[in-house]
């Protein structure tokens, strides 16, 4: 039976995918096989080259020499582009902040400008707006000298409407709570 092609890929790049860093790496290395990370892979080939330095085989050391330098490359390469994009990530960290406080510095500002826009169209309050005071219930002298009650003196419109008690507040209707209907227990 023929199998199709896949079809997750289809038209799509390797463009924005990182290398993975911990890849596992495959070496057929001169009479040794070695399995991992670069770096794993790199410090393995330093090892053999050592102990073939020390059992006084300088073929096989510098074959193992070689593979570890080309290993310690990779993992350098490794390294560059991780230290990369870690100060790519903090100049776009740090401008997108300092996007964000000037946005916020200029919204302080707006506001700061309405706030004071609305106070200066805001009327004062004059002599009219402003409530009268209550007097006290205290007779006033009178021009011919005879003492009026409070009760009988005349009182401007104004002070009037601000003496006149606030209407009494309406009673709200007391809801009484809910009640199941009881159910005939289940026999």
């Amino acid at each position: 039976m023929k199998r199709g092609r896949s079809r997750n890929n289809q038209g799509r790049s390797n463009q924005g995918r990182k290398p993975n860093p911990n890849r596992a790496f495959e070496s057929n290395g001169p009479g040794v096989k070695v399995r991992g990370a670069a770096s794993t892979i790199f410090e393995k080939y330093k090892q053999l080259a050592q102990d073939s330095t020390t059992s006084g085989d300088r073929v096989s050391a510098e074959y193992y020499y070689q593979y570890a330098e080309h290993y310690g490359r990779l993992v350098q390469g490794q390294v560059d582009e991780k230290e990369k994009r870690e100060e790519e990530q903090r100049t776009q960290r740090d401008a997108r902040q300092a996007e964000y406080d000037a946005r916020k510095a200029a919204r302080q500002e707006q506001e700061a400008a309405n706030q004071a826009k609305q106070q200066a169209k805001a009327p004062e309050p004059t002599q009219a707006d402003k409530p009268a005071e209550a007097k006290p219930e205290t007779p006033a002298p009178s021009s011919n000298g005879n003492d009026v009650p409070a009760s009988m003196q005349v009182v401007p419109k104004q002070a009037a409407e601000a003496v006149e008690e606030p209407p009494a507040p309406v009673r709200r209707r007391v809801r009484r709570p809910r009640v199941k209907a009881e159910t005939p227990a289940p026999e």
